[in-house]
């Protein structure tokens, strides 16, 4: 899920960045205007994509890691932990 919120983001940030650079670059010049605002939005894309991406995955688990449920013993619950393989 965090995955696709990542995605979602940065592909909003993106056509923002998209429409505040062609209104920009319409002020200042009328050539190729689409095609720098497409690059622009485009490395927006990519360096939120990968900063999220980062940062995020930092704090996870490991891939080995094996998933042990909460457990209720003798009317208490034990925590759920992981553990390697």
């Amino acid at each position: 899920m965090r995955r696709y919120l990542i995605i979602f983001i940065a592909a909003v940030v993106a056509v923002i960045v998209f429409f505040v650079a062609t209104k920009i670059l319409k002020k200042i010049t009328k050539k190729n205007s689409i095609y720098y605002s497409t690059i622009c939005g485009l490395i927006a894309f990519i360096i939120v994509s990968l900063t999220g991406l980062i940062f995020l995955e930092k704090n996870s688990g490991d891939i080995d890691s094996k998933y042990l449920p909460p457990k209720y013993i003798d009317g208490k619950v034990l925590d759920g932990s992981f553990s390697k393989k």
